[in-house]
């Protein structure tokens, strides 16, 4: 697919990367880095000379970033004085003291009052802005009883334990489209959506990254006429009834033969690839077993995760380094969610439940779609439990429950225990 895509003309895109290669020399880099720091500043005497020694070594750093001694001697002279960000050097003000004079917030520099300025502006035009300003909260939408993973509390190694000798990456899932988009679409990152950011480690396995992919297409299931307010059976949800998947990454498809009715549905493809001269070589290897370490991959290039008949998600690789005492530790915690974009919604009727199902080709409604809540679905469609009108309707269930009681579709302990 390199050639195929032009990967090596693309400013976004690295070179071809064996994995092990590279954790291999960031290591060897590491280590040559810590025994000249601390050399170095083992042979310094007293403060001043210690402050030196780590001008030296950060001068010295950006010399082989290929910056000259002069202009790397400059940009650490500026960067060191935190004064030249004051309008004033020597005020001690902080935001707080200066809200109540307009005239200061418009000659600082910083760009922090510059915007609470502006936005100072934007609120007095209208109440309900001002209104709408304060209500809604940078982390509104964050669920504290989401999982582990979305805690304010993020678990971290202690400063004294050194942690593995492994690397980390993010991982990005794109949200798919159900249809083929234009060309014009094609050009325009607004359509690159993340749906979800994940960290992994080297040590992580692909079955592993393969199980945190949670789709809204994995829970489709056909509801019988007449009969959609009696409980679905999640056997003929389509995760259930086509589980076959692959990961396809560089040259290799990686394919999830571990569900027992499992297909290797990369057949096809791999057929069509190789009947054309545009295509490079592909091979298909079992999923199970292969760990991120074990990747070639580029970092920047779009590659494929594909479930549920015909549902494609980009995978994005990116932000390859060393692992850090700072991030979370045990291998038990990876893939780590970073990022995950929810699918909550509100009911179009009564605009405060959740939604339970969604319907479609409603005789007495305009939209081709509308989403119920279970109260107004049965109050707008059944008439002591017998349905009025012609439609078809599936339940809509949201990913962030599908997370906590198991994948796919296991029961919650509640509800077992009843």
């Amino acid at each position: 697919m390199d050639r195929r895509f032009s990967a090596d003309h693309q400013w976004f895109v690295s070179p071809l990367l064996e994995l092990k290669a590279v954790k291999e020399d960031l290591l060897d880099a590491r280590e040559d880095a810590e025994i000249t720091i601390d050399r170095e500043i083992d042979t310094a005497t007293d403060a001043e000379d210690l402050k030196k020694v780590e001008m030296e070594v950060w001068q010295n750093s950006m010399t082989l970033e290929g910056f000259s001694s002069s202009d790397a001697a400059e940009a650490i002279s500026a960067v060191s004085d935190l004064d030249m960000f004051l309008s004033d050097v020597g005020s001690s003000r902080n935001l707080e003291d200066m809200k109540g004079n307009e005239a200061d917030l418009k000659k600082s520099i910083l760009f922090t009052h510059k915007e609470f300025a502006k936005r100072n502006e934007w609120t007095k035009a209208s109440r309900q802005r001002k209104s709408q300003y304060v209500t809604s909260l940078k982390y509104d939408k964050f669920m504290m009883s989401g999982g582990a993973n979305t805690t304010m509390y993020r678990p971290q190694c202690s400063i004294t334990e050194k942690c593995d000798d492994d690397i980390v990456l993010i991982v990005d899932t794109i949200v798919p489209y159900n249809r083929p988009l234009q060309s014009h679409e094609l050009r325009s990152s607004r359509l690159l959506k993340t749906q979800n950011k994940f960290l992994v480690r080297g040590d992580t396995f692909l079955s592993d990254l393969r199980k945190k992919f949670y789709c809204q297409c994995d829970t489709i299931v056909p509801l019988e006429n007449g009969l959609e307010l009696e409980p679905p059976c999640f056997d003929n949800s389509t995760a259930e009834r086509f589980p076959s998947s692959f990961i396809f990454v560089h040259n290799t498809f990686y394919v999830d033969s571990a569900p027992e009715n499992a297909q290797d549905i990369s057949f096809p493809i791999r057929k069509f690839m190789q009947d054309r001269e545009i295509f490079d070589p592909v091979d298909a290897v079992p999923m199970e077993g292969v760990r991120i370490i074990d990747l070639s991959l580029r970092l920047g290039q779009p590659y494929v995760f594909q479930h549920s008949g015909n549902c494609e998600h980009v995978l994005i690789f990116h932000d390859l380094r060393l692992l850090h005492e700072s991030d979370p530790r045990g291998i038990d915690q990876y893939p780590y969610v970073l990022y995950e974009k929810g699918n909550e919604r509100k009911c179009e009727i009564c605009k405060k439940g959740h939604v339970e199902f969604v319907v479609d080709r409603h005789e007495l409604l305009p939209n081709t779609y509308t989403y119920f809540c279970r109260s107004c679905f049965q109050e707008y469609n059944f008439v002591h439990g017998v349905k009025t009108h012609s439609f078809n309707a599936w339940p809509y269930t949201e990913l962030k429950k599908v997370e906590q009681n198991g994948w796919p579709f296991d029961e919650p302990d509640d509800m077992d225990d009843s």
